[in-house]
């Protein structure tokens, strides 16, 4: 009888280590899985507080209740990444650090580098700026080509040149007598003193002056590639 009763205490005494064991887990790590489906779980010193059922399986975290609460510390649910990578939504709708591509790279403070083969809005041509100044039966306009933000782009560029009775509106040597281009090169004439293609100088310039035969308003279009711009001309 004294062997049972040795067996007894001995039986106790492991389910006792193990109880004491499964308690202060919170003290220690949790190696293996972890299902809990009670009410609450809190765990010490305030780091984690859980109402409703938790479940733990490998690299899965489920809080299937109202809140969990993460005090005094993170809880972080994204697996980490390598520098300069981000997280996408995948196909299966999980966060999936991926390495940016395409027009661009991204380092791992934030800063984007865009490819050689991007063009930026200072090389790209846009529509060229026709200033004129007004004299009694003259006008001299400076014909300046422009990138398509706006900014004056140096450059040999191949302008079509005219002047109308309308803005816009087609070549016309009405109330025209003279339209004189300068500082680039003439390279044909569509119709003398009205139409003309001609090429830049090389800082992207030409200068049109224009003569008049009577007090009027007429207008002079320029055409850089695919973008035509017009500009007054008063006579007074």
């Amino acid at each position: 009888m004294r062997f049972k009763s040795t067996v007894y205490q001995t039986v106790a005494i492991l389910i006792v280590a193990l109880l004491a064991s499964t308690v202060f887990a919170g003290w220690g790590k949790v190696s293996k899985n972890m299902e809990y489906t009670g009410k609450n779980i809190i765990a010490n010193q305030g780091e984690l507080d859980v109402k409703g059922p938790l479940k733990i399986d490998g690299a899965e975290l489920t809080a299937s209740a109202s809140e969990l609460n993460a005090t005094e510390g993170r809880l972080d649910t994204l697996e980490s990444a390598e520098p300069g990578y981000i997280f996408v939504g995948s196909a299966s709708s999980n966060a999936e650090p991926v390495v940016m591509s395409g027009d661009g790279s991204l380092d791992n403070a934030g800063a984007l580098t865009l490819t050689d083969d991007y063009a930026l809005l200072t090389q790209v041509w846009g529509s060229a700026t026709v200033t004129s100044t007004t004299n009694v039966k003259e006008s001299v306009a400076t014909i300046t080509a422009n990138d398509v933000a706006g900014s004056a782009a140096a450059g040999l560029r191949l302008l079509r040149i005219w002047i109308s009775e309308t803005d816009l509106g087609s070549a016309s040597t009405n109330n025209i007598e003279t339209l004189v281009l300068s500082t680039g090169t003439a390279v044909s004439t569509e119709t003398a003193n009205a139409d003309y293609y001609y090429v830049t100088a090389a800082a992207g310039t030409a200068i049109a002056t224009i003569t008049g035969t009577a007090a009027g308003t007429n207008y002079l279009m320029v055409a850089d590639g695919s973008t035509v711009s017009s500009g007054t001309v008063v006579f007074e």
